[in-house]
């Protein structure tokens, strides 16, 4: 900075009165000039002072730019009247030959300015520096200094300040210029001699070095021959980075090695080094490329040629720099891309190498409040395509640019849609940092775990998280095994077992799970109808006695259920015919309402399930659980959560093979007793893992429940009473600990169980490795394919004694044959199963997954290649007849050991048997 000087003097006619010497005597004798008209002495001075600043720089470029800018945009040099652009005062070149430059070359070189003090206490050399470039100084400094010292007035202040930069911009594209550094450093107040004349406050654009001629093919990102760079990269816009691959990166490095190798300079490293993205391994770099002077002659192809193609200086290069200032005014000085304040270079590349248009709205609608601001800046920050379709002038015609009382009515409508568009875009963004911070929260809680134990990869398939987890088609991240009882467990007893406190609440347990039998009947039975409606197909009218003939019942327990269905079909006949579902809805509804009022007047719990023992979580670590729930909210979540209930109670069942399962989810100091009542309610009942059949019974119960086929309910899916339920536990469990519980996963599956679970399921995991399961797999096959082939000879000696009796080829001596062959099939059949399937010590679970695959495929093939039941039984009474009775009691039908025979001895044999993967 300096102070320009500059004196005016104005000189009077020599006086005629007084004589020679008196105007001094009287200087020197009072001090003062004598202002008047007479004596010499009697002459004006005026000193006018400003201040300015000088530019040294050793860049031809940067000074040619600066003085051949300012005369294309039709400014003249020392002109100072308010415009777009801060005047150039002078310009000195010492290899120039006007006087000005002269006398530069010789102030250069004197030594009162061989070192030149700067401001800040910095010092140069001036002789090292052959140009020099002068302008007006303000004391304010530019728009970077003025906003972080003074700040702006609101929106309107910055669209008054942003729409003067506009217009100096157009004026620049107007004479085909681009400026290629447009930033708040590149913006001053201009200093205004006459403040009367120009009372408002001017903004101009200043430092055209680094300016293009878009008409002569210029690229941007180039570097100047010298090895500087006359462009920041963080005003860069997003197409000027380009991804490469390893080899292209070798080919990059290799091309700017050879610049500084033949032309000897040294290019900034912060501005051509590639940059890693962290998160994807990606390599980027900038699009930048070297201008040599022409005065080193280097061979053509000397330097590879660049993996990329160069990027253009267009007008959109300005407009996403217009749109970098406008970001950081609006959003109250936070910039979008981190800088370095000295230099202007990019600090972090994560932002700018993954922009889009979905980055823009984030950060626009995260920082920045004003509705017609968001979307001025939107349009600036769009992709390279988009804003190559729209120029200066069309964006000068925004809204965000007139003032607010000439805007038109049409703003509301935009104004609307940019408030609308924000908020869904904060609620997509809250969306997403729940599930981010979701899935940190499931990850510290998730235990990984490899298991070769196929009793243990039952317990994980057929869990009750995983079961919910394919119906509802949600990532299993919270527990979601719950049990609602009417009492409160405790432990403290002399098993140190689960068990009701007082006598009334122990009646109470064995209601509750005479209820809870009944009500999984119903299911049973409404899934079983369903399912023969389904394989009947579509028929107009039904009624009860048909669709009782199409079921299938396993058992004959369910005649009660039969005359309950026919009588509500009865009543409700017209809607039975329609829909004869109808009447099994009925029928869980009226088990339901049992419940319901059965939790009348007492105390109501809600427990977590330990998923791996089937067991309540009850106890302080496992507190706040149970939960309390208050009577007027009894309904409410019993409702809501009675399919997860009953879907653990199908899963623990099918686990224990039997009703104590029941007993352990809510009496477990009872187990393994099963009351009487227990055992009426649940005759019938099928205890198997069958995953399909439990999804049915849980779709037919919810679908009850919420009332599909009423419009008086209101519907409502699984995975919305689920988030109730979470919904609810948080209120109380305010941290979400859930217990302390933790997720086991392996496989693909997984369920939740306490710590002290994890370690039993790791302990029994670890008995079991991969090559252990292998040799236990292959000798079982070798034994499964030995039994396959005996069990087909013998059907093949029945199906040739039944081939020969049907055609009546009983020759002389046959009989005796026959008999002894029958007698013999009979007997080594039956050897043959109790030897393969019985008599073997108990195992673990891989090769129970082999033998079970074997029996399918064994009863499949049995089913096709043997005769039909009554021809085989036939030819076995004959021989029986002949025999006296000799043979086997057993028909060939009951000869061969059914899937189910083959799984219950199965399960004996091979349950210590690890399993292959």
């Amino acid at each position: 900075r300096a102070t320009e000087h500059s004196l005016e003097t104005t000189e009077y006619q020599p006086p005629k009165v007084l004589d020679p010497g008196t105007a001094e005597e009287a200087i020197w004798k009072t001090g003062e000039v004598i202002y008047d008209e007479e004596g010499y002495m009697a002459s004006k001075f005026k000193d006018n002072k400003r201040q300015v600043y000088f530019k040294f720089t050793r860049s031809q470029i940067l000074y040619e730019n600066e003085v051949k800018c300012r005369l294309d945009v039709g400014m003249k040099e020392g002109e100072t009247s308010p415009s777009n652009f801060l005047p150039l005062l002078t310009h000195f070149d010492v290899s120039g030959n006007e006087k000005r430059d002269r006398r530069y070359k010789l102030d250069v070189n004197d030594e009162r300015f061989r070192i030149l003090r700067l401001y800040g206490g910095e010092s140069i050399c001036l002789s090292q520096f052959p140009y020099a470039l002068v302008y007006p100084h303000c004391d304010e400094g530019d728009l970077f200094d003025y906003f972080y010292h003074h700040g702006v007035d609101g929106i309107a202040e910055v669209s008054a300040i942003t729409l003067q930069i506009a217009k100096a911009v157009k004026v620049m594209h107007d004479k085909g210029i681009v400026h290629g550094n447009l930033s708040m450093r590149s913006v001053t107040i201009l200093p205004i001699d006459n403040e009367d004349l120009y009372p408002e406050r001017k903004w101009v654009v200043s430092d055209l070095s680094g300016s293009y001629r878009s008409h002569q093919s210029a690229y941007l990102g180039s570097v100047s021959a010298d090895g500087s760079v006359q462009f920041e990269t963080g005003l860069m816009p997003p197409e000027m980075f380009a991804k490469i691959s390893r080899n292209e990166e070798e080919i990059y490095r290799e091309y700017w090695r050879k610049v500084e190798e033949l032309y000897n300079v040294k290019v900034d490293r912060t501005v051509v080094d590639p940059y890693v993205d962290a998160q994807t391994g990606s390599t980027y770099v900038l699009r930048c490329h070297y201008v040599p002077d022409g005065r080193k002659k280097v061979a053509v192809g000397a330097l590879p040629e660049l993996p990329y193609i160069l990027v253009p200086a267009r007008e959109s290069t300005d407009l996403w720099c217009f749109g970098l200032v406008l970001f950081t005014l609006c959003s109250g000085g936070r910039p979008l891309l981190r800088t370095n304040v000295r230099s202007g270079h990019l600090l972090e590349h994560d932002i700018i190498v993954n922009w889009n248009d979905d980055a823009a709205r984030e950060s626009v609608y995260e920082h920045i409040a004003d509705p017609v601001a968001q979307d001025v800046i939107l349009q600036l920050l769009s992709s390279y395509e988009s804003r190559n379709n729209i120029n200066m002038e069309s964006v000068m015609s925004h809204p965000f640019f007139i003032p607010e009382g000439k805007r038109s009515q049409s703003l509301e409508k935009l104004v609307r849609n940019r408030q609308s568009d924000c908020a869904a875009h904060k609620r997509n963004r809250m969306r997403a940092v729940n599930e981010k911070s979701k899935n940190e929260w499931l990850q510290s809680r998730t235990v990984n775990i490899h298991c070769w134990n196929f009793d243990m990869l039952k317990s994980f398939h057929f869990s009750t998280s995983e079961i919910l987890r394919k119906l509802i088609d949600r990532e299993n991240t919270l527990p979601s095994c719950f049990v609602l009882l009417p009492y409160k467990l405790s432990s403290k007893n002399k098993k140190a077992k689960l068990a009701p406190t007082t006598k009334k609440d122990v009646e109470r347990a064995e209601r509750m799970g005479v209820l809870l039998l009944s009500l999984a009947k119903a299911c049973s039975f409404g899934v079983l109808v369903e399912e023969a409606i389904e394989k009947a197909g579509p028929q107009r009218k039904w009624d009860a006695s048909t669709v009782i003939e199409k079921v299938t019942f396993p058992s004959d327990k369910y005649e009660d259920l039969k005359d309950e269905f026919t009588q509500i079909a009865a009543d409700r006949i017209e809607a039975f015919r329609q829909d004869p579902l109808t009447a099994v809805h009925s029928l869980i509804e009226r088990r339901y309402f049992d419940l319901r009022s059965f939790f009348k007047d007492s105390k109501t719990f809600l427990y977590l399930v330990d998923e791996h023992s089937g067991v309540p979580l009850v106890g302080p670590a496992y507190e706040p659980y149970p939960l309390e729930i208050s009577e007027s909210a009894v309904s409410k979540i019993l409702a809501k959560v009675l399919p997860f209930m009953h879907c653990c109670a199908m899963v623990v069942r099918g686990i224990s093979g039997s009703v104590s399962g029941v007993v352990r989810l809510i009496f477990e100091a009872a187990y393994p007793h099963v009351p009487p009542s227990w055992a009426t309610a649940a005759a019938g009942l099928q205890h198997a893992l069958d995953e399909d059949l439990i999804m049915r019974e849980l779709v037919m119960l919810h679908r009850t429940l919420t009332g599909l086929n009423s419009t008086a309910k209101s519907r409502r899916s699984l995975g919305d009473d689920l988030d109730f339920l979470r919904d609810a536990c948080a209120k109380v469990d305010v941290s979400g600990d859930f217990a302390k519980m933790q997720r086991v996963h392996c496989g693909g599956s997984s369920f939740w169980t306490t710590s002290k679970g994890v370690e039993l399921i790791q302990e029994e995991c670890g008995k079991y490795d991969f090559k252990q399961a292998l040799e236990i797999q292959a000798t079982l096959e070798t034994k499964l394919k030995s039994q396959e082939q005996v069990i087909k000879q013998l059907q093949d000696k029945v199906d040739w004694l039944s081939f020969r009796k049907d055609l009546n080829l009983n020759f002389p001596g046959d009989s005796s044959v026959s008999t002894q062959n029958s007698t013999s099939t009979s007997h080594r059949m039956e050897n043959l199963n109790s030897a393969s399937f019985s008599s073997h010590s108990r195992g673990q679970g891989m090769e129970t997954v082999a033998q079970s695959a074997s029996v399918s495929s064994f009863s499949s093939t049995a089913k096709a290649v043997s005769p039909t039941q009554g021809q085989r039984t036939n030819a076995v009474e004959n021989q029986s007849a002949r025999t006296g009775g000799a043979s086997s009691s057993r028909s060939p039908r009951n000869m061969v050991p059914t899937v189910a025979e083959n799984s219950k001895s199965t399960n004996k044999h091979l349950s210590s048997s690890p399993r292959n993967s």
